[in-house]
Formats: C-alpha cells, sequence, structure tokens
C-alpha cells in the first residue's frame, strides 16, 4: 500500500473546513501513521486505531468529535465491515470511506451501505484528501 508524497500533495496547510476530526482505523502501522501525517498536514485532527474493535472503541470515545471514518476492511479483532456496521447502528448517518485493496470486498461493502465513499488501494494522499472533503 502507498500513498504518495511527492509533488506537494501534503506539504500545504488548508484551513476552510479541515478543523474536521476524522478517524482512521488500519492495522497496517505505517500505512496508519502515513494517513495520519497526511491528514494532519492537511490541517485535520486525527485519532487512530489500530483494528475493527479499537476503531469502535476509539469512536464511541470520540462519536461526538467524529465527521468521517477512514477504515481498511481485512484487520484482525474485528474486521472494518463490522466495525462499519457498528458504527452506522449508533449514527446512522456518520460518513465512511472505505480503503480497500479487495476488489471483491469494494464491491461488497457499496452494495451493502450505499452511503460509503470506496477508495481503493493503492490511492495518493491527492485522492484520500478529495474523498474527505467530497464527504464534509
Amino acid at each position: 500500500m502507498n500513498i504518495e508524497l511527492s509533488n506537494g500533495l501534503c506539504e500545504t496547510k488548508e484551513t476552510d473546513k479541515e478543523r474536521a476530526t476524522i478517524l482512521v482505523v488500519d492495522d497496517e502501522p505505517d500505512l496508519r501513521d502515513l494517513i495520519k501525517t497526511c491528514l494532519e498536514i492537511k490541517g485535520f485532527d486525527v485519532i487512530t486505531a489500530a483494528n475493527g474493535l479499537d476503531g469502535l472503541q476509539r469512536y464511541k470515545e470520540n462519536k461526538d468529535h467524529v465527521q468521517v471514518v477512514v477504515t481498511d476492511l481485512d484487520m484482525p479483532a474485528m474486521n472494518g465491515s463490522d466495525m462499519i456496521r457498528e458504527i452506522f447502528g449508533i449514527t446512522p448517518a456518520m460518513k465512511v470511506i472505505v480503503a480497500s485493496g479487495n476488489d471483491a470486498h469494494y464491491a461488497k461493502t457499496h452494495e451493502t451501505w450505499e452511503s460509503t465513499f470506496c477508495l481503493p488501494k493503492p490511492y495518493s494522499a491527492r485522492e484520500l484528501t478529495n474523498a474527505v472533503r467530497s464527504l464534509l
């Protein structure tokens, strides 16, 4: 999985809607940290979690602040689909970006939750930022 940081994609801080809080859930620590850094550079507040169970707990702790959830699907402890289902049970209108390298999961997730935005891996920092902004 790679997020391209070249061409100034994560170099400037913008301030229009960027004070939004984003929950990033991914079991790959390097990717999770890279996503966090890119979003923070763009001015977003970011909370991270290492799997769906951790993500659900972080969501419950911060549900009044989280505006978008960015999640992988294939994770230990609780997969992304189960976490999304639980989050929608708490906040039916929560905005979710599913980032997956698995086309079958991508199609099934979109079919199950049409309100989710699917971002196929690999994606660029610009694609991620644009996806987040489109949901705010």
